[in-house]
């Protein structure tokens, strides 16, 4: 019986006497798009959504990892892992989760891993962000590089 309570417990999440939300949010869809960083330089920002989203960048909940670097700072370098605190003067970027338009939170903290960049086309990477008491982990495969013109500085 003692087992069963124990094994009970565990699967609850309780975590040294707290109680560890399971996140049930997924985000399986992916979008990548060059983008300006806070003082104008070169970035990139992947999307992740519940749904496709065909590079409209419209549908919520969605997480976006904004990589204060272009596409041809960050190909030489990966695979990458990237550590992005809640800090947003963070000079290597930031993380947030949006549940609809508006009305995001940074994360508190984000680890971000870049497997490949495939120019003009697609991205492969991993996530684990802790939001709004979330723990949201996962991978991410985006479909294509989304086109629009973008002119930082």
């Amino acid at each position: 019986m003692t087992a069963i309570a124990i094994g009970v417990l565990i699967l609850m999440g309780l975590i040294g006497g707290k109680f560890v939300a399971a996140s049930t949010l997924n985000f399986p869809y992916a979008s990548i798009r060059d983008d300006c960083a806070p003082w104008d330089g070169a970035a990139v920002t992947i999307r992740l959504s519940q749904r496709p989203d065909h590079c409209q960048f419209t549908h919520y909940p969605a997480i976006e990892i904004r990589l204060w670097m272009g596409r041809n700072e960050l190909m030489p370098k990966l695979p990458a892992s990237y550590s992005l605190p809640s800090n947003a003067q963070n000079s290597q970027g930031v993380v947030i989760l949006c549940d609809r338009p508006n009305h995001c939170q940074t994360a508190q903290s984000s680890r971000i891993w870049l497997d490949a960049i495939y120019p003009d086309t697609t991205a492969k990477g991993s996530y684990s962000i802790q939001v709004d008491g979330k723990n949201l982990e996962g991978h991410f495969h985006t479909e294509k590089w989304c086109t629009q013109r973008v002119l930082c500085g």
